[in-house]
């Protein structure tokens, strides 16, 4: 696969220490992180974009999922923008909350000219046309080395995910972050499903494992 770097490349940086036990401070801590990053690297969303795009390249793919930006989320739309018209026949989907009791959700096609605020107020799809990505860019408060999501909380795309596993048409996972928060500063849950990838400004490399580390 492309841009695979050495084993060194993803590394927690700028000290961040928070209680691994408490995640809702660890949560905090790190979206601070997330928007300082953006202030003090001005082009580090452009470099993240770039690491994208190059592995993206390399894939065999027709279809991704990928995210609208919210809570200052990297933006990556025009990486997908750009290979969506670069070859016949590629679509873009982004998630669509189908039950907010249930945390339940799909994925729907995507185009930038025909889209509604949905849940929480993100954008999705005005017309629903559901379908299951190939590929799949997934944003990430923080990240552990074992490709570990830690998110906004609701767990809506672990019981997607672990849905799609159950069915057999799992697809290619690909954490979205900075460097800065990739940290093994949480323990994962029971109901967490690991990455297969993780991206960040200095490249994309496979997680180091798929197994669950001991509690």
């Amino acid at each position: 696969m492309a841009g695979a770097q050495p084993d060194s490349m993803i590394t927690a940086k700028n000290g961040i220490e928070p209680d691994g036990g408490n995640r809702k401070e660890l949560r905090r801590t790190l979206l601070k992180e997330r928007r300082k990053v953006q202030l003090d690297v001005p082009d580090v969303v452009g470099r993240l974009a770039a690491c994208a795009a190059h592995w993206l390249d390399g894939q065999d793919c027709m279809r991704v999922g990928f995210y609208r930006p919210v809570r200052g989320e990297p933006d990556l739309t025009d990486v997908f923008s750009r290979w969506v018209k670069a070859a016949p026949g590629r679509s873009l989907c982004v998630p669509v909350v189908d039950d907010l009791e249930r945390k339940s959700m799909h994925y729907a096609l995507w185009t930038p000219q025909a889209v509604r605020a949905g849940a929480y107020g993100i954008e999705e799809p005005a017309f629903d046309a559901p379908v299951v990505p190939q590929v799949i860019f997934v944003p990430c408060v923080g990240v552990t080395r074992q490709g570990y999501r830690l998110g906004n909380g609701g767990g809506f795309f672990d019981r997607w995910l672990a849905e799609q596993s159950r069915r057999g048409r799992r697809p290619v996972t690909v954490a979205a972050a900075f460097d800065c928060l990739v940290t093994d500063r949480f323990v994962p849950e029971d109901h967490d499903e690991p990455l297969d990838w993780i991206l960040t400004e200095s490249g994309c490399r496979r997680a180091f494992s798929s197994k669950k580390p001991q509690r």
